[in-house]
């Protein structure tokens, strides 16, 4: 019944950001951040805390700017979510810009008949980029999702992400799956920035040792399958994808070597755009719990 009743908002909010549309929601969204940040103040404290850990240099009330924006930033991204659904494929091909270059590398090496990864991370719009980029290519991407906590919301989230062609694979199902999608020339999306096991690997991030999960450096290590880091991002009043491919050619031998050196590869990868793009990072996720 809890689930219920915090679905109904949910569903009111998408109303109202689709009667508004996907390019009217700058004042819907300040108003969003008013309520997130300033009345209800949802995990603000942990979002001031990230960032201090992540930018020691900065003054507070430097780091208390950034804090407003980043849920200004991710007020709109739940507004624009809401009206995926709602958008055609031109529109769809319309709202992330990427370079033609970075699409022709992708598709060459699709074209070898070989699986690809996509290792992306919760910036910018990532479920955006994770639709868009594909539509622009007439291809198909599997992404891999964790579910929330409220089913209602995941069946949600996962119909909008299967809108235009997209299938999702639900974290904890077979690896066969996964494997068969690589094996099959298929494209697997991963979001690579979750707070991984208190036991498990770690890489550097922002100077410090942050735990991560090493399943798709794994997969990767093991297959060889090309691997591609995906951030779509906001640049003023349009999204940016920045594609970079993360060698392995040069990586030695061992496995755990290679693991290591994978997550360490992305964990700097997704550095280098946080530190270009820090108010739109998912700062409320409690990295470094631990």
């Amino acid at each position: 019944m809890k689930n219920i009743f915090e679905y109904i908002p949910f569903l009111i909010l998408q109303k109202i950001a689709q009667t508004l549309g996907f390019n009217r929601l700058t004042s819907a969204s300040k108003f969003l951040a008013f309520i997130l940040h300033d009345l209800l103040k949802i995990r603000r404290e942990v979002v001031i805390k990230n960032l201090s850990i992540a930018f020691p240099e900065l003054k507070q009330d430097k780091l208390n700017e950034i804090s407003k924006k980043c849920y200004l930033h991710f007020s709109r991204f739940i507004l624009e979510i809401m009206n995926i659904p709602k958008l055609n494929i031109d529109e769809i091909k319309n709202l992330v810009e990427c370079d033609e270059h970075d699409l022709s590398e992708i598709r060459k090496e699709y074209q070898k008949g070989r699986g690809l990864v996509f290792l992306t991370a919760h910036l910018g719009n990532w479920e955006l980029g994770a639709i868009s980029i594909p539509v622009q290519m007439n291809l198909k991407i599997y992404p891999i999702i964790k579910p929330q906590r409220n089913p209602y919301v995941t069946n949600w989230l996962n119909k909008m992400r299967e809108t235009h062609g997209n299938e999702v694979i639900p974290l904890g199902i077979s690896i066969k799956k996964i494997y068969k999608v690589l094996t099959g020339g298929g494209l697997l999306g991963v979001v690579g920035d979750q707070r991984g096991p208190k036991e498990g690997q770690r890489v550097k991030l922002f100077g410090r040792d942050t735990a991560i999960f090493s399943g798709t450096a794994e997969i990767v290590a093991k297959t060889n399958t090309p691997l591609f880091c995906l951030f779509a991002v906001r640049v003023k009043d349009h999204y940016k994808a920045f594609v970079e491919r993360i060698d392995v050619s040069d990586m030695q031998s061992g496995k755990e070597e290679r693991i290591n050196a994978i997550n360490q590869r992305y964990a700097e990868l997704l550095e280098k755009y946080v530190r270009l793009y820090p108010e739109q990072w998912f700062w409320m996720h409690n990295i470094w719990k631990y």
